[in-house]
């Protein structure tokens, strides 16, 4: 594997083109929200909002 990757690197037939991104907008008074990198995009179970 080691030898196959150093072949890769090396020749670069692929590159990628595309990098997933998600953006998002948040009040500062909203807080615990949690985002996760992978699978569900957030969670709400922790999140509340602070008096304003």
């Amino acid at each position: 594997m080691l030898e196959a990757e150093k072949l890769l690197m090396e020749e670069m037939p692929i590159a990628p083109t595309y990098f997933r991104a998600r953006n998002f907008l948040q009040k500062p008074y909203v807080k615990g929200i949690a985002r996760f990198p992978v699978g569900v995009s957030s969670e709400y179970k922790w999140a509340y909002i602070l008096e304003h």
